[in-house]
């Protein structure tokens, strides 16, 4: 039987550790993925990742299953990678390496080269704006998902979300893409 993210949260809540390792096998990428995009940087994203699942475990007690789990967790990612950059120091550099498992090394190159523009451009975003664009065209979040995410009116996350598309295709159009 295959349950829902809603109804494993609820799983978890009660103690079932095998409900709460399928949360982790499910959501692992797309929060790695997350905080890659926001910190720019795999080795903080990894730690991000980690402490994501740290805090979810201990905020799953919190988490009311007449709710969407998948937003709940991203807004305690995105809580994370806000927290990271606040620690983060200045001089640290960004790592825009991105993996693909392409079988023709030429498309494979030409693929990653893109991505890594998409990345840079992506971070040179507003965090208001990178946030928003993430999470709708990224992560495939409905726009009140991610106004809930981030705690936003639902008007003002389209406005960040066509912002930072139009600022994106500025951006990338400057790189010819």
């Amino acid at each position: 039987m295959v349950f829902t993210d809603e109804q494993l949260a609820i799983k978890s809540q009660q103690g079932d550790k095998q409900a709460f390792e399928e949360l982790i096998r499910r959501y692992q990428k797309p929060v790695f993925t997350i905080c890659c995009r926001y910190l720019g940087n795999s080795q903080d994203a990894l730690d991000a990742a980690q402490e994501t699942f740290i805090r979810l475990y201990n905020k799953l007690a919190l988490f009311d299953g007449n709710n969407t789990f998948r937003p709940w967790l991203y807004k305690i990612t995105v809580n994370i990678a806000k927290d990271l950059i606040k620690k983060r120091k200045p001089w640290e550099e960004l790592d825009f390496s991105i993996k693909s498992d392409l079988g023709d090394p030429q498309a494979n190159i030409e693929l990653t080269q893109v991505q890594e523009e998409i990345s840079k451009a992506l971070l040179k975003l507003p965090e208001k704006y990178r946030m928003a664009v993430i999470l709708r065209h990224i992560k495939e979040l409905e726009y009140q998902e991610i106004a809930n995410v981030l705690n936003l009116p639902l008007n003002t996350v389209k406005t960040h979300v066509r912002r930072g598309r139009d600022m994106l295709r500025i951006q990338l159009k400057e790189v010819e893409l």
